[in-house]
Parts: C-alpha cells; sequence; structure tokens
C-alpha cells in the first residue's frame, strides 16, 4: 500500500502542527508515492509556495534520507486572508521555482 501525503492537510487536521507532519513522515515515509504541497504563514494559505508554516527543505531532505522520490504535486489555493499581490501565472513561476530548487535533488 502507499501513500499519497498531503503535508499541508495533516498540517491542518491536526490542529496546525508541523510536529505531525513529521511524524507521519517517519511512521511512514518509505511508503510516500505522492506528496502534494501547499504553504501556509500562520495558518494561512499563502500565494506562493515558499518558507512557512511547513519546513518542506527538511521534508526533501528526510525523504531524500531514506530514498524515496515521490510524484510531486504543487498546489496554489487562497482562502480568507490569503495574500492577493500578484496574477495567478506569476504566483505559479514564483512556487515552481522554489518547488524546483528545494526538491532539486529528486531529478538525479
Amino acid at each position: 500500500m502507499t501513500l499519497c501525503l498531503d503535508a499541508h492537510w495533516i498540517y491542518r487536521g491536526s490542529g496546525n502542527s508541523a510536529v505531525a507532519v513529521f511524524d507521519i513522515l517517519r511512521l511512514y515515509g518509505s511508503r510516500i508515492t505522492e506528496l502534494h504541497l501547499r504553504q501556509s504563514k500562520d495558518g494561512v494559505w499563502t500565494e506562493t509556495m515558499g518558507e512557512g508554516d511547513i519546513d518542506y527543505v527538511e521534508l526533501a531532505e528526510y525523504l531524500l534520507s531514506i530514498g524515496v522520490k515521490p510524484h510531486i504535486v504543487l498546489e496554489q489555493a487562497a482562502e480568507q486572508g490569503t495574500p492577493k499581490t500578484m496574477g495567478t501565472v506569476q504566483a505559479f513561476r514564483r512556487s515552481s521555482r522554489y518547488t524546483r530548487d528545494v526538491f532539486a535533488k529528486f531529478a538525479d
């Protein structure tokens, strides 16, 4: 059985706990075949992927350390409080750049 890990819904579903995200990684990381990425700051979805409530750099490093290179799905979402400072395409470009940088070693 494999796992599609939606890191942010685990974060939200556990009361905004990044610790819970990493607990799931440690328990079931070897089963992860797909990884959904979304970010927030102070619990509110951000306009783009970047630094925030979930440490995706640490998450990527952990997955690589156990030899797991899942299919990555980059998601954009907005809710009340999400900044709106750029268009959708520009936000996607920034998010893609950040994600490529963080997960670059997955392509090796």
